[in-house]
């Protein structure tokens, strides 16, 4: 393995924390009268995760956008005004066009902070 990855491992990490999310938030809206409100939507290879009694970014966050996913991003906003809650993207370098910040500049959202995935290879 090379210090760079590629960029089919890079999206192989971002749809196992997509995985993992939906995994962690499904096993909490099943708990009886889905007390912290958890919603899971789909737009298109993007998923909307809400978490209405869990305050803060963390779990109220959109995970795998891209700029195959232009014509969803109204639909996404709309998603998390309807909750009242700020909406978050979060976009990969694999996820990342010029129409897809364009875009969502034109909607008055911006670049405010970075997230980090680490992925290790073990020697044996």
């Amino acid at each position: 393995m090379s210090g760079l990855p590629t960029k089919e491992l890079a999206v192989e990490i971002e749809k196992s924390e997509i995985e993992l999310f939906k995994s962690r938030l499904s096993s909490i809206e099943a708990q009886p009268g889905n007390p912290m409100g958890v919603e899971l939507k789909d737009f298109g290879g993007a998923t909307a995760f809400s978490a209405k009694q869990i305050p803060g970014p963390s779990y109220n966050t959109v995970k795998g956008i891209s700029g195959d996913s232009l014509g969803y991003v109204d639909p996404i906003i709309k998603f998390y005004e309807k909750r009242g809650i700020p909406t978050q993207f979060e976009i990969t370098p694999v996820g990342a066009s010029s129409e897809l910040f364009k875009l969502i500049y034109q909607k008055g959202f911006y670049q405010h902070a970075f997230h980090t995935s680490f992925i290790v290879q073990l020697i044996k």
